[in-house]
């Protein structure tokens, strides 16, 4: 309408009354007085509806003012007078149809539109290019649904406030959420909204009950969101917007809950938080990567997705963008790193979608590199925003935030395979004095047997001795916790062999350094029929080397152990020369021969039955003795 000649155009209309009112609806367009406009369009459109421009102007007009189907009825009557003169009007007719979710209309218009020969920038031409895929994409998710049932949680948790998701424990009975609510008394700093964490809880017979809000002493007047927590739920990372000491507007800071108080947070500082805009942290399960969305220059347009890896002394290195693969010039955000360390969820409008913000997944190949997004279809997604997501620790059950009925609400669902996570390994355990029964603060560390590395590592709580450690299929594993002053506990797991989610969930005693104490070494392994360590049980042997000169009084009687499978003598045999290699590694290790003993009891002491492999493997055992 620019490009026209008020004059001339007012000449074309069949009325001269016609062409005034259609005047004065211009001039009061251009002023944003919607009334004068829709009265002095009618008033033309009366008396003339035949010109093509009253009518775009209409379209304009309704579109400014939020008013879809009135815009898409006037902008049908565009094209429908004047086929190929005015090739936008198409793309403004599908971008409409398209946020309506009449997808084969817009199919059709945006269509038409790139058909036709037009003067628009390259960048109107991308985003129909993006907008005709979403709309096919969309018309087929809808003809085929996944295979998901949509579930909104109760009133208790989704308001007339915005709800997010943030996190859900492994046995799914808790759940935090993000409400964010407007500033009533305006006390948050000139924000027009004030976002606050709340926790729920239910047992298996039960809905979510009323939630509580979540109280930290260092929190008074200050805005925090985009929660994350690490999956033992003791390690905390949000976004606080405009704090004192931040590097911009929004930082992302953490916390780690000691015992039951969440300790005062600490930026994590450059070069994670930067002027720009950075929020929306997820932290990998092991700890070890942080995912989040920045508006920091060097990204691809909008919103990206950023990862950060901790260095060896424990400071955050330079992020990187997750490329192409990831990231668009819409706005990807909301990363969602499941317990695989491999499965990335997110939220994007720079991909084929359904509409507004969808949810996608990638998955990292053995090269590090991210797959491209799969839109996680309809009903997870829909013509509205879906925000953020959560998946259960098993991979079987999904939380998502919405505002499909209006509001932002919090839904649950269960995960179909095209969507699920990589399973994993869990063990969630308490960590106590033997004798005592008192909790321990002890390291419990994870290690590759074939690499000979460390691939995670934990603490158990000062408080009560928990622990929550994540691990991942296809290693066989060492499993071990340390506690100056007492045996250390040694397990093993071969993940290699197991498919589907599995747990351990136990309390682990250690045995004070004094007379009488015992210790199995789950990763001394020897080859059936066999006294020659193999290079699994290096690593074991170190450690109790390590133990033996921190304890330099310390004696002790290596005790080996077989099957039931074979004679009484040979299994006598195998097992002292199992126990004696164990004492020859040591003696060259530097530990004096006169505080050790060895000893083979073949098969006798048997820990279980002998029936299965399963069975025999745990009686071939080596166990040390203090004395």
């Amino acid at each position: 309408l620019i490009l026209l000649t008020q004059g001339v155009f007012a000449q074309q209309l069949k009325t001269k009354k016609a062409g005034n009112a259609f005047l004065k609806a211009l001039v009061a367009f251009r002023q944003k007085d919607y009334k004068t406009t829709e009265n002095e369009l009618s008033k033309s459109l009366r008396l003339d509806s035949t010109q093509v421009k009253t009518w775009l102007l209409k379209a304009e007009a309704e579109e400014e003012q939020g008013h879809a189907m009135k815009a898409i009825y006037a902008y049908a009557k565009v094209v429908k007078l004047d086929k190929t003169g005015i090739p936008k009007a198409y793309y403004s007719l599908g971008n409409l149809q398209f946020k309506k979710g009449e997808y084969k209309d817009a199919v059709v218009s945006l269509s038409t539109f790139l058909g036709l020969p037009s003067k628009v920038s390259a960048g109107l031409l991308n985003k129909a290019t993006l907008l005709l895929k979403s709309a096919r994409f969309a018309r087929f998710a809808l003809q085929h649904p996944t295979p998901v049932l949509i579930k909104a949680l109760n009133p208790y948790i989704n308001t007339s406030a915005e709800e997010y998701i943030n996190f859900v424990n492994e046995d799914k009975t808790r759940l935090v959420f993000t409400r964010k609510y407007p500033d009533a008394d305006k006390s948050n700093k000139g924000n027009l909204y004030k976002e606050q964490f709340f926790k729920t809880t239910k047992t298996n017979s039960s809905d979510w009950q009323l939630p509580l809000s979540m109280v930290f002493r260092w929190a008074k007047a200050f805005n925090m969101g985009g929660l994350n927590l690490s999956p033992d739920g003791r390690q905390m990372y949000f976004t606080g917007c405009y704090w004192p000491g931040g590097y911009g507007g929004c930082d992302i800071y953490q916390s780690d809950l000691r015992g039951k108080n969440w300790q005062t947070p600490k930026n994590v500082g450059e070069p994670v938080n930067t002027a720009a805009w950075d929020s929306q942290p997820c932290i990998s399960a092991d700890g070890h990567q942080l995912y989040f969305t920045s508006k920091r220059p060097g990204g691809k347009g909008g919103t990206d997705i950023w990862m950060s890896t901790k260095g060896p002394s424990g400071k955050w290195l330079s992020p990187v963008n997750l490329g192409d693969s990831i990231n668009t010039d819409g706005d990807e955000m909301a990363p969602f790193l499941s317990a695989d360390n491999q499965t990335l969820y997110f939220s994007s409008n720079g991909w084929p979608g359904m509409g507004a913000l969808d949810l996608f997944v990638s998955r990292k190949n053995k090269s590090g590199h991210w797959s491209c997004p799969q839109n996680l279809g309809y009903p997870v997604n829909t013509k509205s925003d879906e925000m953020n997501l959560f998946v259960s620790l098993d991979g079987s059950e999904a939380w998502i935030s919405s505002n499909r009925a209006g509001n932002m609400d919090i839904y649950s669902f269960k995960t179909y395979f095209l969507m699920q996570p990589q399973a994993t390994f869990f063990v969630e355990g308490k960590v106590v004095d033997a004798k005592t029964e008192m909790a321990l603060k002890a390291k419990v560390v994870v290690s590759d047997l074939k690499q000979q590395s460390v691939i995670d590592s934990t603490w158990s709580d000062k408080a009560d001795g928990h622990f929550f450690i994540v691990l991942h299929p296809g290693k066989e594993v060492a499993f071990h916790i340390f506690k100056k002053g007492y045996l250390f506990y040694s397990g093993h797991f071969d993940l290699s062999r197991y498919s589907g989610q599995k747990s351990v969930s136990a309390v682990f005693r250690l045995q004070p350094v004094q007379n009488g104490a015992r210790m199995r070494l789950e990763n001394i392994l020897f080859d059936f029929d066999r006294f020659t360590l193999r290079p699994e049980a290096y690593a074991e042997l170190n450690l109790l080397a390590r133990l033996l000169r921190q304890n330099p009084e310390t004696k002790i009687l290596i005790a080996g152990y077989t099957d039931s499978v074979g004679t009484a003598k040979h299994n006598l045999k195998l097992s002292t020369n199992r126990a004696k290699v164990i004492y020859e590694y040591l003696k060259n290790k530097g530990i004096a021969p006169g505080r050790m003993i060895f000893k083979g009891f073949g098969s006798k002491y048997p820990l279980n039955n002998n029936q299965t492999q399963e069975e025999r493997a745990q009686n071939r055992r080596t166990e040390i003795i203090i004395r």
